[in-house]
């Protein structure tokens, strides 16, 4: 698992209030996990001092708008955490498809196109146009979801892929994988008793 770098000026842009509120309402967060006391969106929230990675993610509901400078920490630790602690993390990111950490949030995620540009706030100190204040961002912005169940679902389903891979021909795997749904609890039950490979594809 990557480790978290050294934050830079453009690290510490806030989430507007309104769209964070959207999230919360689905969600009820909480921790908000990249924060400080001016621009925290929750009452309990960890700040750079405080060190997110050193925290104790289980079994909460996570917030984290994480330095653009280092995305992909935050999306591998999601996932461990969504797989192992029973977290959810929403995770709010500049758009980059070419990035290794969308390609994991793409397999593992679930992915959320805001409508409109985000409107992040500066930092103090930091003056912005008045011209830019109310035309969002100049770029495009992600949000990913880890939730427990839709994690483990999508990792299960991965790892039996490649396993009958190595059985079957590929383009017989790949189009029983279009047609029939995986059952997480049978595979669970099937792997663990050992049974024929056959019977790991199931409706």
């Amino acid at each position: 698992m990557s480790k978290p770098k050294e934050l830079k000026p453009r690290d510490y842009w806030q989430t507007p209030p309104e769209f964070f509120a959207e999230y919360h309402r689905r969600f009820r967060f909480t921790v908000d996990t990249c924060a400080n006391a001016s621009n925290t969106k929750l009452p309990v929230y960890w700040t750079e001092e405080m060190d997110a990675f050193k925290q104790d993610w289980s079994n909460q509901t996570l917030w984290i708008n994480p330095p653009f400078s280092n995305i992909l920490p935050w999306h591998q630790r999601a996932v461990h955490e969504a797989l192992h602690n029973n977290c959810t993390s929403v995770l709010l990111n500049r758009m980059d498809a070419s990035a290794r950490w969308c390609t994991q949030c793409a397999k593992y995620g679930e992915m959320e196109h805001p409508l409109k540009r985000v409107n992040y706030l500066p930092p103090p100190g930091i003056e912005v146009a008045a011209s830019n204040k109310t035309k969002g961002a100049d770029f495009s912005s992600i949000i990913t979801i880890y939730r427990p169940h839709m994690v483990k679902q999508k990792f299960i389903t991965e790892e039996v892929y490649h396993l009958v891979e190595d059985i079957y021909h590929p383009h017989i795997v790949k189009q029983k994988f279009t047609t029939e749904e995986i059952s997480l609890e049978g595979v669970c039950r099937l792997v663990e008793a050992g049974q024929r490979i056959d019977h790991l594809l199931i409706t």
